[in-house]
């Protein structure tokens, strides 16, 4: 029977900004031990090492590696804890939008430079003492020297004093007296210092392995990163006497920015599935947009143009209570009035019955030529409405 090994599963968490902790930080404290080539493109790269107490290893991991790495980590504390693992995103530099950037070009004067703060309050510091007002305009001025004239350029302050034009040749410095535009100014050329190193550096981002506990230890770390597949080649040496002898030979490229010194190397033939799975780069979800929901007023409804006899319309018949036509229950006189009075207190009409019929038609003309209490009714002036 075979020995059962019990297995452990571990749940960790990966962050991408550093936590600030009272963690050594040892950069060298896990050298390089193993290291596996796969003829499929990816290396194993086994570390181990000892620490002591709370410990903080970082590596430097080239950028398109990073998605390897975060896949494939695997920690062994067995006598301590395991924190979270902390790196750097890919794309740091596109999250705050340029656009709401300053405006900072190269080769600029200082009066160009405060031009473009029209309108912020500073304070200039200059010999005769400071001027500190909300910058109006920028211009230029010309001075005599001995036989020739040279530009100055010159500020124009609203102060409390007054409007105050300072020469800025005389200015020794200046101060944004806004601190959020102090401080958007620090941030912008805090960004552009950052493009500048990402334009020069290796391409390396680091990590972070962060070990919790007490007493020294020994942990270990695994992962898998993007190599060159391993080569062979082989000879054949032929002699007049001598067997023939052949002889094989091993290439490999060491990418990485570490010497293999002291590491066992292991090569490995065959074709294991490999993948390549972006994990570096951060990825926002589309969410449908919802409107607000709008609920629309009633239009209002009109009945008709005029309440006088003769002119009137009417849009509407009242049925009766029993029988066909105008017949039985309510007479029509007594119907009519009624619609007469609901039109002059301009309330909302009875609901509207159907077409009379073909056969009706011939009732309701009859029963709208006659007279009721003096009032005539002009057929011709009459619509009817379904």
């Amino acid at each position: 029977m075979k020995p059962r090994v019990p297995v452990v599963l571990g749940s960790f968490l990966l962050f991408t900004v550093p936590a600030f902790s009272a963690e050594k930080e040892i950069s060298n404290a896990l050298p390089l031990k193993d290291v596996a080539l796969f003829s499929s493109g990816v290396g194993y790269f086994g570390r181990a090492g000892q620490i002591d107490s709370d410990t903080r290893v970082e590596l430097r991991v080239k950028a398109p590696q990073i998605s390897d790495l975060l896949k494939s980590l695997v920690l062994f504390d067995p006598k301590g804890a395991i924190k979270p693992v902390s790196y750097s995103i890919t794309d740091w530099m596109g999250i705050r939008p340029l656009e709401t950037d300053l405006a900072i070009g190269n080769n600029l004067t200082p009066g160009a430079l405060l031009q473009g703060f029209q309108g912020a309050e500073v304070r200039l510091d200059k010999p005769g003492g400071a001027v500190q007002g909300r910058i109006m305009s920028f211009s230029m001025t010309t001075v005599p020297v001995g036989d020739k004239t040279i530009s100055i350029e010159q500020i124009t302050l609203l102060t409390a004093l007054g409007i105050q034009t300072v020469r800025l040749d005389d200015v020794s410095s200046f101060k944004l007296l806004d601190p959020a535009l102090d401080a958007k100014l620090a941030a912008t050329l805090e960004k552009r210092a950052a493009a500048l190193t990402k334009r020069l550096d290796d391409g390396a981002r680091p990590v972070a392995l962060n070990f919790g506990g007490k007493g020294v230890r020994e942990v270990r770390a695994g992962y898998l990163l993007e190599t060159p597949a391993w080569k062979t080649s082989y000879r054949l040496v032929l002699g007049p006497k001598a067997k023939p002898y052949l002889q094989g030979w091993a290439i490999v490229e060491n990418t990485t920015d570490e010497d293999w010194k002291d590491v066992r190397l292991s090569l490995i033939s065959g074709r294991p599935i490999s993948y390549i799975q972006d994990l570096a780069t951060p990825v926002y979800v589309s969410r449908p947009i919802v409107a607000p929901l709008i609920i629309g007023s009633p239009y209002p409804q009109t009945f008709g143009e005029s309440t006088n006899p003769g002119t009137g319309r009417v849009n509407g018949m009242v049925a009766s209570g029993g029988g066909g036509g105008f017949g039985g229950g309510a007479t029509f006189d007594n119907a009519l009035e009624s619609r007469i009075t609901t039109l002059e207190n301009k309330t909302a009409p009875p609901a509207r019955v159907p077409l009379p019929t073909i056969q009706n038609r011939s009732m309701m003309q009859n029963s709208l030529s006659r007279s009721s209490d003096g009032v005539a009714f002009d057929e011709s002036q009459m619509q009817l409405e379904g």
